[in-house]
């Protein structure tokens, strides 16, 4: 069983979440930005990191300066969430791979205002330099 999720990023990924109540993402010191992702918001390689519905949400604010960084050249990676329901709201994290992220690029915005990034490449933890 993998630690807990905010455990993961502060401890192996080295970017602790600002709150881990709503935080979707953190930094760590070096400028790489680490965005929590559902599987099921994934399609065809690209992953959902956004939309202007989230501006109320503390959460929301935040990605939105993640998106930011990644759009301003700071690597950008993707760990991948399974919901114990997906259907949930809010959702609770059932499970997650601790063992790699996802190298992400390509940042679009899109009409339905909805963002997305490209899964560019598995990476291992490891690999995180």
């Amino acid at each position: 069983m993998p630690r807990p999720i905010t455990e993961h990023f502060a401890k192996v990924l080295k970017a602790p979440l600002c709150n881990p109540m709503w935080s979707w993402g953190a930094v760590r010191d070096d400028g790489a930005v680490f965005l929590r992702c559902w599987d099921d918001e994934i399609k065809k390689g690209r992953a959902l990191l956004g939309s202007s519905y989230d501006h109320g949400h503390h959460g929301g604010v935040e990605r939105r300066k993640h998106i930011k960084l990644i759009e301003a050249g700071a690597k950008g990676y993707v760990v991948v969430l399974t919901a114990v329901d997906k259907n949930a709201s809010p959702r609770s994290i059932g499970a997650y791979n601790p063992d790699c992220v996802f190298l992400l690029d390509d940042i679009q915005h899109h009409d339905d205002d909805t963002i997305t990034g490209r899964m560019k490449q598995r990476v291992a933890i490891g690999d995180i330099a």
